[in-house]
């Protein structure tokens, strides 16, 4: 094959490359956007359970007893489980599922995160969940400062992003097969409440 060959093979290969990465561009904002469009109104408490496949939502144990315990009979709580994806697997970045979580943590509507550590720290990048040495989350962070768990950003060093919940008299009724943590959106503005539900789902802390 030519030398002049050889140029325009490597200018289709480039230029077919940064194609496809435009046009996933493309599919990523219009995703935000109609994810955004498209978001749930706001809760008093909206959380979100990734791999839950047992049910959390009105009429379960754990959505019940924690209405109860807060007294917000009144109040309109989220429990989402519609979430499922594995960030071990570099190709689950590109998930709806996570795409969907991604756009409501970034627009605040999703107060709380309850997964396991590989998803944690997938969901972790780019600063979704909330350092919990930030001020908003002073008291969370003095409460459960022997739950931590910490991720190692390239950047910021290593920080708290997240809560175990090992232990929680709900841990059978979440049913992880490996320990689950719960995180606070980097942009939500219920600390306050996601505070309560912690109490909640560990009560002898």
């Amino acid at each position: 094959m030519s030398e002049r060959s050889e140029r325009v093979k490597e200018w289709i290969g480039n230029h077919q490359m940064l194609a496809g990465a435009v046009i996933v561009g493309i599919f990523l904002g219009v995703y935000f956007l109609s994810a955004w469009v498209r978001r749930p109104a706001d809760a008093w408490l909206n959380a979100a359970f990734v791999n839950e496949y047992r049910n959390v939502g009105a009429g379960s144990e754990i959505y019940e007893n924690f209405i109860q315990a807060a007294d917000v009979a009144d109040e309109r709580i989220v429990f989402d489980a519609n979430y499922f994806f594995d960030l071990s697997n570099d190709r689950d970045f590109m998930n709806q599922y996570y795409q969907k979580l991604v756009a409501y943590l970034e627009s605040g509507t999703t107060d709380a995160v309850i997964c396991t550590e590989d998803n944690l720290c997938g969901i972790a990048q780019g600063g979704r969940v909330l350092d919990l040495t930030d001020e908003r989350a002073s008291v969370i962070y003095g409460a459960y400062s022997d739950r931590l768990y910490y991720y190692e950003d390239e950047e910021a060093g290593r920080l708290p992003v997240g809560i175990s919940l090992s232990g929680s008299p709900y841990e059978d009724a979440l049913g992880y097969k490996e320990e689950a943590y719960l995180a606070l959106s980097g942009k939500g503005t219920h600390v306050e409440r996601v505070q309560e539900f912690l109490e909640f789902l560990l009560p002898n802390e």
